[in-house]
């Protein structure tokens, strides 16, 4: 019995045993460590994100379920080189095992990568560059190296820019560029007339410039108005009026063929004609006292000078008198003796430069005794489509100059008049309706309107009419937009001040701009302009000192 039993217990062992080994080999069936883990792809291309690509992990003949058999994280998976994916046992399956995955440089060239000038080049003087890959600005040194080359003078596609890849990118990217003249220095005059002013700047025949353009402009260089071309470093600019201020710009250029490149324009400057020769009328005593009075006709100037002497030759005793303003025509003058025979003679002239250059017309003949400050502005920027921007110029001319009295209603439509080709108004988009837009003859002053009565609210004074638009515009304000229509509907204000003041407008930089001004050192009272906003609904309220004296309402 014994026997049977120590026979039976072994028997018992042994099957346990190999229920061990068969657990034991079944649990590493489960483990991942011996699985086939493969990738779509061999290699991947930097893409400036994290790659994660997905695998196929099989285990002998099974394929196992992500999520469900194994999970997958990745790490140096960002930047070009050895990435990895290390994949996990999950549920059934037990173990981890790492591989190895590529990421490869991309071609600088044929990316996503932005080129982006930020400077232009001029001679001796590399281009700056902002590089751009999806969006994410790339490092000089890190991402790309960059050479310049051929920029040792201006010329049109003459230089080359090199971006050389490293690190997440490779290849070179060639950009041919037109290397841009610097700006003209030292503009000055070299001679002139009355009606004609020679300028003189330093050449740029060094940097290759091929010529240079010649501008009226104002002195903030804007309102460019196209004189002459020249290839040489002076011009002569004729047609002019005597004693007048002109601002001029000089742009130089190289060219080839017929495509020219231009450099940037000179510092604005300024200058004036030499004003005509003044025509003395009258020099006579006075009836009672020592005095003579000197008369003449007025012309184009800043002041005039009056010289007098009992030396008809004007050599000896010379006394100068300053006349200011060239409205003045005639001047009373204290003299020592009046029974002596006094000779006059008058000239005019310009001031400019803050009053430190002086520009003299010539003396009159001889005779004897015995024979403006800004009161308010408003800018306002606009698109830039040529029929639009005819109108808003042929607008802005119209009222540019137009002085409004103390009291005195200014009327849109009354200064402009009816919009009409004859005038040199061309059709643009007008709004018709809450829903419609057409073209219309004019189209586009309504901008005009709007920023001339912006500038009236800011200069406090009295507005007498207004409309808003039917569908909200695209420049300025909501609220503070003012519509104008022949017949039907006009923009109105009152000079309310106890001043002249005189209306400038013009366009420039892409900007309707008005300007009120006046002949004293006054300013409006400092105005708070508020526009709340209620659904549809905007209210446009105007303030001075907390009291509020306008307001006026928009629905769109």
């Amino acid at each position: 019995m014994k026997k049977y039993f120590s026979l039976a217990l072994a028997l018992v062992m042994l099957v346990s045993s190999l229920s061990i080994g068969i657990v034991a080999d079944a649990r590493d069936d489960k483990n991942v460590v011996d699985a086939n883990v493969t990738f779509g792809q061999k290699s991947y291309y930097y893409s400036g994100s994290k790659i994660e690509p997905e695998v196929t992990v099989a285990l002998g003949d099974v394929t196992l379920v992500k999520d469900t058999d194994y999970t997958v994280s990745y790490s140096n998976n960002l930047n070009a080189g050895t990435a990895n994916a290390k994949i996990s046992g999950k549920g059934d399956y037990t173990g981890e095992i790492t591989k190895n995955f590529k990421i490869v440089p991309i071609r600088i060239a044929n990316s996503n990568a932005e080129f982006i000038r930020v400077k232009k080049a001029t001679p001796g003087s590399a281009p700056v560059y902002t590089v751009k890959y999806n969006g994410k600005t790339l490092k000089e040194g890190t991402d790309y190296n960059v050479v310049v080359s051929g920029i040792d003078k201006a010329g049109v596609k003459t230089g080359t820019v090199q971006f050389q890849g490293i690190g997440n990118f490779n290849n070179v990217k060639t950009l041919k560029i037109n290397v841009f003249p610097t700006s003209v220095k030292k503009v000055g005059v070299k001679s002139r007339t009355t009606n004609s002013i020679t300028l003189k700047w330093s050449s740029l025949e060094s940097e290759g410039v091929d010529g240079y353009k010649v501008y009226f402009c104002n002195q903030n260089g804007e309102n460019k108005k196209y004189i002459k071309t020249t290839d040489k470093n002076s011009a002569t600019v004729k047609k002019l009026d005597a004693g007048k201020y002109y601002t001029f710009t000089v742009v130089p250029f190289v060219k080839d063929g017929s495509t020219k490149v231009h450099g940037e324009d000179s510092a604005p400057f300024l200058t004036v004609s030499r004003p005509n020769k003044v025509t003395i009328n009258s020099v006579g005593k006075a009836k009672k006292g020592s005095k003579i009075t000197v008369k003449w006709s007025k012309t184009s100037c800043t002041a005039y000078e009056i010289q007098y002497t009992t030396d008809k030759n004007f050599k000896k005793n010379v006394k100068t008198v300053v006349v200011e303003g060239s409205k003045h025509t005639s001047k009373t003058i204290a003299v020592p003796n009046n029974k002596k025979v006094y000779y006059a003679r008058v000239r005019a002239y310009r001031q400019f430069n803050h009053g430190n250059t002086k520009v003299c017309g010539k003396w009159s003949s001889k005779l004897s005794t015995n024979y403006g400050n800004l009161y308010a502005m408003y800018v306002c920027h606009y698109p830039d489509k040529p029929a639009r921007n005819n109108n808003l110029r042929v607008a802005c001319k119209a009222i540019n100059g137009t002085v409004i009295y103390p009291g005195e209603v200014f009327s849109f439509n009354g200064v402009v008049g009816k919009r009409t080709t004859a005038k040199g108004y061309k059709a643009a988009p007008i709004y018709q309706g809450p829903n419609v837009v057409t073209d219309g003859i004019g189209g586009g002053v309504c901008q005009v309107a709007s920023t001339v009565f912006n500038t009236a609210l800011l200069a406090n004074f009295e507005i007498v009419e207004r409309h808003q638009h039917s569908q909200r515009v695209h420049y300025g304000k909501l609220g503070r937009d003012a519509t104008v229509y022949w017949g039907s509907q006009d923009f109105k204000f009152r000079n309310s001040s106890e001043y002249p003041i005189k209306i400038k407008m013009y366009l420039g930089n892409q900007c309707v701009r008005c300007y009120f001004y006046t002949s004293y050192d006054v300013k409006p009272r400092k105005v708070k302009l508020t526009v709340t906003q209620n659904g549809k609904h905007f209210k446009l309220t105007r303030s001075v000192a907390g009291k509020v004296n306008y307001t006026t309402h928009s629905y769109y």
